[in-house]
């Protein structure tokens, strides 16, 4: 099926759980959700242990705006790594870094999926956790003993007028934390791409996909979905998978590699296409590839939707930064 049916199905149902407005975002007020929590208006609510409640109506744009910020940060700083991790030749053997930058590029592009869709995993600071222990403990009477720590941020789902904060409490750290957190998010996409459509075509073959990327984020038994982790680490700390010198692969595992590695840019073709081959380096690829187009489909759909696409905080940053360096989309 044309990978534009396949997009337009993926940001028909990413569509349904934007976060509030945030097509209208321009020149973002806060820099980043941290930022929001330190200058941003918000009540406080009784809070139960390591979750906290803010009251925000959803019809401030404050905390939006400080996700649209992220997204757009998160979005440069995966194509800016792509960029970097573009092999020299087709024929390169040396291809450890790139393989590592595509990783970061693949978990940037979460970040800001997950920013877009209302929620964000933030690390907050022993700075802030006591700026917000002093200020809470002035409105409540008692502090809410907040700690530093990864937090997750989003609308409550009961009531959109608050926001839930809540301390990420697994010992996997920050990446793992986050491809659990964005697993379900996939799950949901998928959901709402039914939803949104019904079961037409493109969207039970955008499904399809969404469930395939699923499922080679959890291969080898990581049903949190890092498994792209471990192939990082394995790059990274232990040198594995021949794209280190001496390169113990022959030829062909080399250019099939650099031709994967390469699928990531938004004109190519084969970006929703997944081609298992038990692979760890063309898993890593594909999934990098399927994530960057999926962002791309998105950012064009708010950008369309702005009141005025040319100042809209999509074009302001990720757009402006593939046009400098001349990648169409």
């Amino acid at each position: 099926m044309q990978k534009d049916f396949i997009a337009s199905a993926f940001a028909d149902g990413v569509r349904l759980n934007w976060a509030t407005s945030i097509n209208n975002v321009c020149k973002p007020e806060f820099t980043s959700v941290e930022d929001w929590l330190l200058r941003g208006n918000y009540t406080w609510h009784a809070s139960a242990p390591k979750t906290i409640t803010l009251g925000h109506s959803n019809k401030q744009t404050g905390f939006t705006e400080a996700l649209a910020s992220e997204a757009s940060r998160f979005s440069c700083a995966a194509y800016e790594s792509l960029l970097d991790a573009e092999p020299s030749e087709a024929s390169s053997k040396s291809l450890g870094w790139q393989c590592i930058r595509h990783y970061y590029a693949t978990f940037y592009i979460a970040h800001a999926l997950l920013r877009i869709t209302g929620s964000s995993l933030t690390y907050v600071s022993t700075t802030t956790a006591n700026y917000m222990n002093k200020i809470g403990g002035q409105y409540l009477g008692v502090s809410p003993q907040m700690a530093s720590g990864l937090y997750s941020l989003k609308r409550d789902d009961s009531n959109q007028n608050l926001i839930l904060l809540q301390q990420m409490s697994s010992g996997g750290g920050s990446h793992q934390d986050m491809w659990r957190v964005f697993l379900q998010l996939m799950i949901g996409i998928e959901n709402s791409i039914l939803k949104a459509l019904g079961p037409i075509p493109s969207a039970m073959h955008a499904i399809s996909v969404s469930e395939g990327i699923r499922r080679a984020l959890c291969r080898q038994g990581h049903n949190d979905g890092g498994w792209t982790s471990t192939v990082r680490n394995a790059i990274n700390y232990r040198q594995e998978y021949g794209l280190w010198y001496p390169y113990t692969k022959k030829s062909p595992y080399y250019l099939q590699a650099s031709s994967r590695l390469r699928r990531w840019k938004p004109s190519d073709p084969r970006g929703f296409d997944l081609q298992h081959t038990g692979n760890e380096v063309d898993g890593l690829a594909d999934i990098c590839a399927f994530l960057s187009h999926l962002l791309i489909a998105i950012l064009k759909d708010i950008s369309a939707r702005a009141p005025d696409s040319r100042a809209c905080f999509v074009d302001r940053g990720a757009f402006k930064f593939l046009r400098q360096h001349s990648i169409s989309f």
